[in-house]
């Protein structure tokens, strides 16, 4: 199942999605699927103060493919939280893959970047995108941060991948938890929703070392440093050494590693080594496998060398952790 957005509008999700399904009622702002082919949630919704939102949750027993090209115009800020969707960044025919994980990502972009999206079958999946302009930014903030009011240009790629926090998981819950409030209230419960997203998106961004504008590279050397990130994230069982995903991309390893930190503020092995312990500290939650099992599935053949690395990340080592979750 093939569901795009032709051009750059969330409502063409929403009819393409709501044609698909064969879905009944006369609303363009709410659609409940409950069929066959399984269970969707969809909401979208357009403000004149120049914000969109669209939000998507369910499972459904087929693969559904989401797709929102790039614009070349409009200043515009995206913010798109997901949990267990397998999203890829698009620009110019290129794409690059975001970390999927149960425990939701966050992605910042400007309309630089399109997105494609894919709903794996019968897998609980969360979809929810804000996209607002600068007009909208200043009346939620009083003076922009330079860096922000830069942001919605779209001649400036601008890319932030970070995981959800449970303050941004929370108002994910809560977007769904509204869908039955009737209008015009939704309008004015979603607004201040979208409002509390951006504000716990922007605080992570000033907690993180990531820039989220590229300014220090060009935007082919962004798609470089992105084709690492890939590799990284598509080979964390097996590893690759920095001279091997150097000869994948056809570049130097000292170029590789110069690209990588410029895009991302941190070396390429801190970046593998902060994705390592994410993974370690998601399997502990899981409560499935032993620490021991945990070390040598993300890449330890020392169990006390994990153990330190896990302690330094999160000041705590993994068995208090995995005692605290069980609590």
């Amino acid at each position: 199942m093939d569901i795009s957005a032709s051009g750059n509008d969330y409502d063409d999700i929403f009819s393409n999605l709501k044609q698909q399904f064969n879905a009944t009622g006369d609303s363009d702002i709410v659609m409940d699927i409950d069929s066959k082919i399984g269970k969707l949630k969809c909401l979208q919704m357009n403000f004149p103060i120049g914000l969109e939102i669209i939000y998507l949750s369910g499972k459904i027993n087929e693969d559904l493919n989401l797709h929102r090209e790039e614009q070349v115009s409009g200043e515009k800020l995206v913010f798109t939280g997901s949990i267990n969707l397998e999203l890829q960044i698009t620009h110019k025919d290129q794409s690059n893959t975001t970390n999927n994980n149960s425990r939701g990502n966050l992605l910042i972009n400007n309309t630089y970047f399109g997105f494609l999206g894919k709903i794996n079958k019968n897998t609980p999946t969360k979809f929810f995108s804000i996209r607002m302009g600068k007009v909208f930014l200043q009346k939620i903030i009083s003076h922009l941060d330079k860096e922000i009011e830069s942001a919605v240009d779209p001649e400036n790629p601008v890319i932030f991948m970070e995981r959800l926090t449970p303050q941004l998981l929370k108002v994910i819950d809560e977007i769904e938890a509204s869908l039955t409030i009737e209008e015009p209230y939704l309008n004015m419960y979603l607004t201040s929703k979208a409002i509390e997203f951006i504000t716990f998106s922007l605080q992570l961004i000033n907690q993180s070392d990531q820039s989220l504008i590229k300014k220090k590279i060009t935007k082919d050397q962004l798609q470089i440093a992105l084709k690492i990130r890939d590799l990284i994230l598509n080979n964390m069982d097996s590893p690759l050494t920095i001279p091997e995903i150097s000869k994948e991309i056809g570049i130097s390893p000292t170029f590789a590693k110069t690209i990588f930190n410029k895009a991302f503020g941190l070396p390429i092995y801190s970046f593998y080594q902060s994705i390592r312990m994410e993974k370690a500290k998601e399997l502990i939650e899981e409560g499935k496998l032993s620490i021991k099992d945990i070390a040598f599935d993300i890449g330890y053949s020392n169990v006390s060398h994990f153990t330190r690395s896990f302690r330094k990340k999160y000041g705590i080592n993994p068995k208090q952790y995995a005692m605290r979750i069980k609590e």
